[in-house]
């Protein structure tokens, strides 16, 4: 193999890239923790409104404790770009969710940032907003 070939990035459209993230979302809605677990990088943050950066076993825990479940997200509108070995998604969308059994819906922003590892794409940070 040419030294040119192994430095180079999976290639991944803008397409896939967005599916990556409604995947994620995915996880988070059907409990899926071993997906969680291959999507997250280990290293990974989630940022939520209130600010608190979540690491990866952190977000892990919320979602297999349930203490925030994801009951319905409808994504509007997403759109990517891939830069390399990174990818970023933007979306928009309307969010269901239920924290401690109070149910809760609002508009949701969301960024998502995707990092090529080994062959694997990443998410290495997700910030999730809602628009109330």
């Amino acid at each position: 193999m040419e030294k040119s070939q192994l430095n180079t990035p999976a290639m991944i459209s803008e397409d896939e890239l967005i599916g990556l993230s409604k995947e994620k979302f995915k996880t988070w809605e059907t409990n899926d923790l071993e997906n969680l677990e291959k999507i997250f990088d280990d290293q990974g943050l989630l940022i939520c409104s209130n600010g608190k950066a979540e690491t990866k076993p952190e977000v892990v825990e919320i979602v297999k404790s349930k203490r925030k479940e994801l009951k319905n997200l409808s994504l509007q509108k997403a759109f990517a770009r891939v830069y390399g070995n990174t990818g970023v998604v933007h979306g928009e969308g309307e969010i269901t969710i239920s924290i401690g059994g109070k149910i809760r819906s609002s508009g949701l922003n969301f960024l998502d940032i995707w990092m090529e590892k080994d062959g694997n794409w990443k998410l290495v940070s997700s910030h999730l907003n809602q628009v109330i």
